[in-house]
């Protein structure tokens, strides 16, 4: 929703300030972990979202958001914990996050 709220200039900025704002999230290592991924994730994210919000809302939301979370838990996990362990548990999350919020985007999109 914030993709239609604030267009493609709105969403750059605010990932701008979010990629900030990772830096004082922790520690040194965390925040570069979680810094990186929040850019890398976030731009994937807008840029997938952009080229498919054409067809509907739900499908952009969907594969930008599990596309986006793929690469956010594929860059922090490693970076903030040195370890691949905990990447089922942060896929898991993630996607169940993403699965509960598009009904409620789609009845959004209704109104």
């Amino acid at each position: 929703m914030l993709h239609e709220v604030l267009g493609v200039r709105g969403i750059a900025a605010a990932i701008g300030i979010g990629t900030v704002l990772c830096w004082f999230a922790a520690t040194p290592r965390i925040a570069l972990a979680s810094t990186l991924a929040f850019l890398l994730a976030e731009t994937t994210d807008t840029a997938i979202y952009t080229r498919l919000r054409h067809r509907t809302r739900i499908c952009a939301a969907a594969a930008s958001n599990l596309v986006g979370a793929l690469i956010d838990t594929l860059v922090f996990v490693p970076l903030a914990f040195g370890s691949w362990a905990l990447l089922p548990g942060q896929l898991l999350g993630k996607t169940a996050a993403t699965v509960l919020v598009l009904p409620m985007l789609g009845r959004s999109g209704r109104r």
